[in-house]
């Protein structure tokens, strides 16, 4: 076999999970609180680790009722702002 014929018997396809850009419409309710009476208190965009996606944007949430500020980050993304995608490639390649 030669090197050519070996590569392109080599090749793998994985489908990656997508990224939204931005997060959804609704928030979900305070954590500490339960209340659904939220303000946006800040809109920001954030370096993701994605080999599809370089930024995304995350809105923070202020509860009107407890002062607590959470974090709303769009779909396929989480705190530590790496992708579920490169997460399951991580862990495939490892």
């Amino acid at each position: 076999m030669t090197a050519a014929v070996l590569a392109e018997s080599l090749q793998l396809r994985i489908p990656l999970i997508a990224v939204a850009s931005a997060p959804g419409d609704r928030p979900r309710p305070c954590v500490r609180c339960g209340s659904r009476g939220l303000n946006v208190h800040q809109r920001t965009r954030k370096r993701v680790k994605d080999p599809q996606v370089a930024y995304a944007l995350v809105v923070r949430y202020l509860c009107k009722r407890c002062g607590h500020v959470g974090r709303s980050y769009p779909a396929g993304l989480g705190a530590g702002r790496q992708s579920a995608s490169l997460q399951h490639l991580s862990v495939l390649l490892y």
